[in-house]
């Protein structure tokens, strides 16, 4: 366990199970919003809370995240959309709710990027401002449209 790796694990454990939201680093007023449960984006106001839950495939250091509003209804991706559904999809569905909390792409302290489990190198990103998984490039955009900060507060 690197140094790294060990600070980051620490800072999940602080939010898992807490509801929290999810602001983007290249977009500071823009955060996780499900505008439906087709479509999740980053939007300005107040964004979507999430529970952080360990992955729902049971892979050790994997997270899924629970929408707060509506439990058993997970952020998962479908055809590398991002989207808010039911536990009862079946299917693919643990696979494409689960995963890797990663030290952000941009290397910024603070931030985080979330590897899929079942598509690795592909991120949760944004593009138009709508939540993606999006293969990992070596750009400076990418990078930042792939880095999150977690903000946990009572109010969410």
């Amino acid at each position: 366990l690197t140094y790294e790796s060990a600070r980051h694990a620490a800072a999940f454990s602080m939010v898992q199970g807490h509801a929290s939201v999810w602001v983007s680093q290249n977009y500071s007023a823009r955060k996780w919003k499900i505008v439906s449960d087709e479509t999740v984006k980053i939007e300005e106001g107040a964004g979507s809370a999430f529970r952080v839950v360990p992955g729902l495939t049971g892979e050790k250091g994997t997270v899924s995240f629970e929408d707060a509003a509506r439990p058993g209804r997970y952020l998962r991706h479908a055809g590398y959309a991002m989207r808010c559904h039911s536990s009862s999809h079946g299917g693919p569905f643990a696979l494409d709710a689960t995963f890797r909390p990663r030290p952000a792409l941009t290397g910024e302290p603070g931030f985080v990027s979330y590897e899929s489990v079942n598509f690795p190198s592909r991120y949760i990103s944004h593009r138009g401002f709508h939540l993606r998984i999006e293969h990992a490039e070596d750009s400076t955009l990418h990078r930042n449209d792939a880095s999150f900060r977690i903000e946990t507060s009572a109010r969410y």
